[in-house]
């Protein structure tokens, strides 16, 4: 067991603004609600509950039950149990910062226990708590803080109700005819065969599954999957589709731009006070953005340029338009020539809703979308939610978001 030797201390000497009334200021002072908040064990469970370490660590017998307790205490963990902490502290610290009005203030000081039970030594990287002010980017809202997933309504295809557009509830089925559920068979059986001339809509005469591989599973499931839900490799879409990788390096320009507007707002705010960065010193803070249309967009829409359409046929037919969203993990770091090092770990979600669309086309073949339709009417097949995530990383000097920072090939700051 190695220990760790480092007590917790929230008032760790940085200044740092909370994003909501009823924080500890510089002075140490707290009102009732907070107080109250680190007195009870809500947020102190919250921790538990986001990692099998941290109940191991914080468990019930001879450990703190508050967060007051808490950040009075050392701890002593194995390399195992270090390591364990180090992957769990990104999603522990999105999980406690949904803890509502004094979230900001327990998401920090939660933060401040958990680089004490890692071994850190020093003081602890400040964590910039929720801050409800956005910047836009793009058209595009992003702020700080882990925040809950955007809502992202999806239309119903050929069960969608026709007196609302926008009623989320399909409509009912009908019973098939003998002619449609031979019709089904087919498909099915045509689907299983992978590489035969009409697998999937529209598919065209195609030499192995390999071409299609992505559309041809999705349209297996849309026959076979009873409706469940669906994951994608959205991180191979980024990289293997031309207008993919157009996507990624939008989300990566967006996050870079957003992220350093955010910290400049803290700077000018006087939450962050620049001078008292020290070489090496790192600040953390989690950046969240609104829903993202890839490739759904109106033509007039710079968006649609930098977030366009699924080029290849394999990802029109497996995702087509869809939507993204990223959460961000940003750390800022002193360099020794002084400047700032900006490095961003983005989560990229993405969500799509399969199903097939009146009035719509296959764009390869030009086929009618009702052909498939007929599926979902009859509940032969069923429309199904598709989610998938991504990760990426970028680094820039703050102040010059536009270029993402290459470090020097002899390893010395530049």
């Amino acid at each position: 067991m190695m220990n760790t030797g480092v007590s917790s201390n929230f008032n760790n000497g940085s200044s740092l603004k909370s994003s909501s009334a009823g924080t500890a200021g510089d002075d140490g002072a707290s009102n009732t609600s907070t107080e109250n908040l680190l007195n009870s064990n809500t947020a102190l469970d919250n921790l538990r509950n986001g990692s099998t370490t941290a109940q191991t660590l914080l468990g019930e017998d001879n450990h703190p039950t508050t967060l007051n307790e808490l950040t009075n205490r050392e701890y002593s963990a194995s390399n195992d149990e270090l390591a364990d902490l180090q992957s769990d502290a990104g999603s522990l610290n999105a999980t406690t910062m949904e803890l509502g009005a004094s979230g900001g203030f327990v998401a920090q000081t939660l933060q401040s226990v958990l680089k004490a039970i890692r071994g850190e030594q020093g003081e602890s990287t400040p964590v910039i708590p929720a801050n409800a002010q956005a910047v836009s980017v793009n058209g595009n809202d992003y702020q700080i803080g882990a925040m809950p997933p955007p809502d992202i309504n999806h239309d119903n295809g050929f069960l969608q109700n026709p007196a609302d557009a926008s009623d989320p509830v399909p409509i009912s089925t009908r019973p098939p005819t003998g002619s449609e559920r031979a019709y089904y068979l087919k498909e099915v059986a045509l689907a299983k065969g992978g590489n035969i001339v009409s697998a999937i809509p529209g598919a065209g005469i195609f030499t192995s599954k390999a071409d299609l591989d992505e559309a041809i599973d999705a349209y297996s499931h849309f026959l076979t999957g009873g409706g469940e839900t669906y994951d994608v490799d959205y991180g191979n879409y980024l990289t293997d589709d031309v207008n993919g990788r157009t996507t990624n390096d939008s989300i990566v320009q967006d996050i870079q731009a957003a992220g350093d507007q955010l910290f400049a707002n803290e700077v000018a705010d006087g939450a962050i006070k620049l001078d008292d960065i020290a070489v090496g010193e790192r600040i953390v803070f989690t950046v969240s953005g609104d829903a993202i249309a890839v490739g759904g967009g109106a033509p007039d829409n710079p968006n649609s340029q930098r977030f366009p359409y699924p080029e290849s046929e394999n990802w029109q037919k497996a995702i087509g338009a869809h939507q993204v969203y990223t959460r961000s993990e940003v750390t800022v770091t002193r360099l020794e020539n002084g400047t700032l090092l900006a490095s961003a770990a983005i989560e990229v979600n993405f969500e799509d809703r399969y199903n097939f669309n009146p009035g719509q086309q296959d764009i390869a073949t030009g086929a009618p979308d009702s052909e498939r339709g007929v599926l979902e009417q009859t509940g032969l097949a069923q429309q199904f939610d598709q989610v998938g995530q991504a990760q990426l990383e970028t680094q820039w000097i703050i102040g010059s978001p536009d270029e993402a920072y290459v470090a020097p090939s002899n390893g010395s700051s530049r």
